[in-house]
């Protein structure tokens, strides 16, 4: 098993958007959305995201703050407020798909085994989509797994699918900069 991260080159990798100040964070959000409207062929207004940046942004605060919550009640050992984000994979390759999500997409791909466990929870697909989604199949799936409960979904209900409400991974939360720092 593996985790891959991906990010943008001029952005460095393991950067959380939630350690960051509002003012950066907005500007790494306008950028985002700039560069995935423009990739379709839309004209980008950033006043047409500046709402929609902070409420994003305070979702995002509360979505880490329960999924921090969660993995303690559930034994996890966390040293971060908020959480890097990675993918479980069972291939060493790059997923084509989320690498174009960025302007200019790097990855990093790390074996599962250079992690303590118990620093990493799982949600099985995108939390966000989870957390928020009503249509989500709340009373199926947790918010929150550790390693080995993620590994029994996964045999139970296979990888997750890409569909309108999912961009068809198991997320990964790193609650450490341990196994991070060797990767930087």
């Amino acid at each position: 098993m593996f985790l891959h991260h991906y990010f943008n080159k001029e952005n460095k990798p393991f950067r959380s958007i939630s350690d960051l100040t509002e003012n950066e964070a907005r500007e790494i959000w306008h950028s985002m959305a700039k560069y995935l409207i423009q990739k379709e062929g839309k004209e980008y207004n950033p006043d047409d995201f500046n709402e929609s940046f902070i409420n994003r942004y305070k979702m995002r605060r509360q979505l880490e703050n329960a999924l921090r919550r969660q993995f303690i009640k559930k034994g996890g050992n966390v040293s971060r407020d908020y959480p890097y984000y990675l993918i479980l994979s069972e291939d060493e390759k790059p997923d084509k798909g989320l690498l174009d999500f960025y302007k200019n997409g790097d990855y990093i791909i790390i074996p599962v085994k250079d992690f303590e466990m118990n620093t990493v929870s799982f949600s099985y697909g995108d939390s966000y989509a989870q957390y928020y989604d009503s249509e989500f199949e709340k009373d199926k799936f947790e918010l929150v797994y550790t390693y080995d409960e993620i590994l029994a979904v996964i045999e139970k209900y296979g990888w997750v699918k890409k569909n309108e409400n999912n961009w068809g991974f198991v997320e990964a939360h790193i609650w450490s900069d341990e196994a991070i720092n060797r990767y930087r």
